[in-house]
């Protein structure tokens, strides 16, 4: 029984290994891995195959040349010893053998291998001189260290009150590593850089995360706030590939064309880091959420990056919200992508809706940095317009239990419900997983 369940049940359950969220058959892309590695998602502090402990001191650059991943990496071993040279990573230890690595002399200074899955059986790195590779396995996050806590002075009526506790459980756990998350890429790039790219992913909501966190990391805040800055977003976005658009109407030809004559600058120079079609989705989203007008939102937020940096460190709420929800641009306030028509009314290019989605997902992990006593707080924040995704979540998790659609609006009911759905995709048997929880957490409460 325990094993199903993951260890922020500790209180209601029982205790057991957390697994790593995001499904139990999922398979990331290597690039995937690349930027969260690159991003400190990861952490900075390993212990090696061979039980080395190691330190990334300098993560190196972001290699897209034929060659290791990443190149000029330094590394601190356990005895004080510095080490500096490449590092690979792979989904398989086993890929520096397929991949002809091991016989290749661009991969001689590697001095890590980073990789997701190995084989029972003990697999070695080694250069083509035969020297041995240090060798990280990327285990589950260390999301163990997470007290595993309840929320107290909570008071809901008794038919919900299972199920509300169960969710203000998981949504703790979840707040805690989201912020555990951005403590960790802090402690590799500084603070406002982690921010940044943390407020990049959210920009990209649901289908987009990937590729806004590989544009926040080959386009720094400092870069982007320079006058060309929206045409290297753009321009490393993919979204400025071919020759100069001549399009209509007047006013959007005018705007890609400087932006296509600033990228023109830099493209000799950029161009290798332009982000793969194949990674962005393109539809499926509403006009307002379009990745077009998301990279523009990326870009004013570098221009006018220190008030939201101040209120994130300060922790202050309503400056957040203010400087993400004035945020504008001549040409993006009224469009929403390179060819829509303009709109009759300016609108904001972070809406109620998705400045929500931030606060939620940026402002409140940072926040905990700083001063956890905002948990308060987070729980009087009201969530997204009740969808069905979040009834058909609660009628999965907590059949036979009344749930109305006030308790859902809540916004740590929906974090609760989110992570819910991300261990029941990660249970080694999501049926039974689900079927435990109801009779287990809920239905005991009949008995």
């Amino acid at each position: 029984m325990s094993a199903l369940f993951p260890g922020w049940y500790a209180d209601i359950v029982d205790r057991s290994y957390i697994r790593e969220t995001g499904g139990a058959n999922r398979k990331p892309p290597e690039i995937e891995i690349q930027a969260r590695w690159f991003s400190g998602e990861f952490g900075t502090d390993w212990v090696s195959q061979d039980g080395v402990g190691l330190r990334i001191v300098d993560f190196g650059e972001w290699n897209r040349e034929p060659g290791p991943d990443f190149t000029g990496a330094t590394i601190q071993l356990a005895d004080g010893s510095i080490v500096r040279g490449d590092v690979e990573i792979d989904t398989d230890v086993r890929d520096w053998e397929r991949h002809g690595h091991v016989a290749n002399p661009s991969f001689g200074r590697t001095v890590l291998h980073v990789f997701s899955r190995q084989p029972t059986s003990r697999f070695f790195t080694k250069t083509h001189e035969n020297r041995l590779v240090h060798q990280v396995l990327l285990a589950p996050a260390a999301a163990n260290k997470i007290p595993a806590t309840l929320p107290t002075g909570i008071s809901i009526c008794s038919a919900e009150d299972d199920a509300s506790r169960l969710l203000l459980a998981a949504a703790k756990y979840r707040l805690h590593r989201k912020a555990q998350a951005l403590q960790l890429a802090a402690s590799a790039w500084g603070e406002e850089s982690a921010w940044y790219r943390a407020l990049a992913v959210a920009l990209g909501y649901k289908t987009n995360k990937l590729p806004f966190l590989l544009l926040a990391e080959r386009c720094a805040p400092s870069l982007v706030a320079k006058p060309n800055g929206e045409a290297l977003l753009f321009g490393t976005a993919g979204f400025l590939s071919g020759a100069e658009p001549s399009l209509t109407p007047e006013r959007t030809r005018g705007y890609l064309k400087s932006l296509w004559s600033d990228w023109w600058m830099l493209r000799a120079k950029n161009e290798r880091m332009v982000i793969d079609a194949a990674l962005w989705t393109m539809g499926g989203n509403r006009p307002a959420n379009h990745p077009h007008r998301r990279v523009a939102a990326l870009a004013v937020l570098a221009k006018t990056w220190k008030p939201v940096a101040a209120a994130l460190k300060s922790g202050d709420h309503a400056k957040f919200s203010e400087a993400l929800a004035t945020l504008e641009h001549p040409f993006w306030s009224y469009h929403f992508n390179l060819h829509a028509a303009p709109l009759k009314a300016p609108q904001s290019l972070v809406g109620k809706q998705r400045l929500q989605d931030v606060i939620t997902n940026v402002f409140y992990p940072a926040a905990m940095m700083q001063n956890a006593v905002l948990w308060d707080q987070f729980m009087t924040e009201s969530g997204a317009t009740v969808s069905r995704s979040h009834e058909m979540l609660a009628a999965r998790f907590f059949s036979g239990v009344e749930i109305g659609r006030k308790f859902l609006k809540s916004c740590v009911h929906q974090q609760g419900l989110l992570q819910l759905e991300a261990d029941f995709l990660s249970a080694s048997d999501p049926t039974l997983f689900a079927e435990n929880l109801r009779t287990r957490i809920i239905l005991q409460s009949t008995e």
